[in-house]
């Protein structure tokens, strides 16, 4: 992990101190499965200052570059009774909502931390969550709970499939998308095989399942 130099020395022990983060916007910048990923770390009062003297804006601009962006903002907000941040003043909840809410919208992550400490672990825990292969906890094959969806619904159609011997979550929508699902096969082997994450022994026991 690469850790720009104008971090904490508590941040820079944590990886390589390197302005190599800079050039992406970020403070924080690794390498990981699913690419390039940079964390943005802002502290309450830097996050206002940095909104009104365009450094957010800029910085923005330059994680676009990225696999994926995160902005981790540093510090437990306190409001008074009308709704000010008394951390810094003149900023009000609604406005730190609408940073938040157009942040994430251009695809970008938000995380929070306590202090230094809990930034120090939460970027390095997400470094070793990201350091795995696959991320499939939320795409297993979930328990059917009812009798739920028909052959036209998506999710209960990539339930059904899933059910065939090799066949997760990310192959079965893919096998629905291009040829749908019935409870006989319509398709040919050869036409399975053509479905992206389908070989030869995934089509010939697929089609073995309901034809056999």
């Amino acid at each position: 992990m690469h850790v720009s130099p104008t971090e904490p020395k508590l941040l820079r022990d944590i990886g390589i101190t390197s302005s190599t983060p800079e050039k992406y916007g970020v403070d924080f910048l690794f390498a990981s499965s699913v690419g390039l990923v940079g964390i943005q770390r802002k502290e309450l009062k830097d996050l206002v200052a940095s909104l009104r003297d365009g450094r957010l804006g800029r910085e923005m601009s330059l994680m676009k570059h990225l696999d994926l962006a995160v902005l981790l903002i540093e510090g437990e907000p306190r409001w008074s009774e009308d709704g000010y941040l008394l951390n810094a003043r003149s900023f009000t909840r609604e406005q730190m909502n609408g940073v938040l809410f157009s942040v994430q919208m251009t695809g970008v992550w938000y995380l929070k931390s306590e202090g230094l400490s809990s930034t120090a672990r939460l970027v390095k825990s997400l470094q070793g969550w990201l350091s795995k292969h696959r991320h499939g906890g939320f795409s297993q094959r979930p328990k059917p709970v009812s009798e739920w969806g028909t052959l036209t619904n998506r999710d209960w159609a990539v339930h059904l499939l899933q059910g065939f011997p090799g066949i997760g979550a990310e192959t079965a929508g893919a096998i629905y998308d291009e040829l749908g699902v019935c409870m006989g096969w319509t398709v040919t082997e050869k036409e399975l095989m053509k479905v992206k994450g389908v070989g030869k022994v995934r089509a010939r026991k697929m089609m073995e399942a309901l034809n056999g």
